[in-house]
């Protein structure tokens, strides 16, 4: 999203730089499609992919599962990483991508993601792919978690 609001042109341009400027998230429609287009244009689609921050609810979820298996992919996990509110804000400002990190439109992202992803994480969950990581420790201590789960499923699958 980042990436088209710098360009500020074209309709999505301009959409995805007012919903940074107003500390919002993207419309679901235009989520989906955005990664639906990512997904079919990548070079490699049999590789390993790594989609952070998506999907975020239950909506996208559902339309995810069907874009992965009309392009022939599998979901291998889903990462969900637990962070509290402090650390979360402390880290986006760090980040400092841009002018829209700001501690009041993190707030407000931050409230809207925690609102709707609970049934997203249910979903999920009942197909066996979710996997909570403590988001808190060091950067490196978190990869190691993450690292080791897919490694565990690299095994697993390579047993099948």
């Amino acid at each position: 999203m980042r990436f088209f609001a710098k360009g500020k042109t074209g309709k999505l341009g301009k959409e995805c730089l007012d919903i940074l400027q107003r500390g919002v998230y993207l419309s679901d429609a235009t989520t989906i499609e955005m990664v639906k287009r990512s997904l079919e244009n990548a070079d490699t689609p049999e590789k390993d992919l790594v989609l952070d921050g998506f999907p975020r609810n239950l909506k996208q979820a559902k339309a995810f599962n069907k874009i992965v298996s009309l392009l022939g992919l599998k979901i291998g996990a889903l990462f969900y990483m637990t962070v509290d509110k402090k650390t979360s804000i402390k880290r986006l400002l760090v980040r400092g991508r841009d002018k829209y990190d700001t501690p009041e439109l993190i707030n407000s992202r931050l409230q809207q993601y925690n609102k709707d992803n609970g049934s997203m994480l249910d979903f999920y969950k009942k197909q066996k792919l979710l996997y909570h990581i403590n988001g808190c420790p060091a950067e490196k201590e978190v990869f190691k978690k993450i690292k080791a789960v897919i490694n565990k499923l690299k095994k697993d699958f390579r047993q099948i």
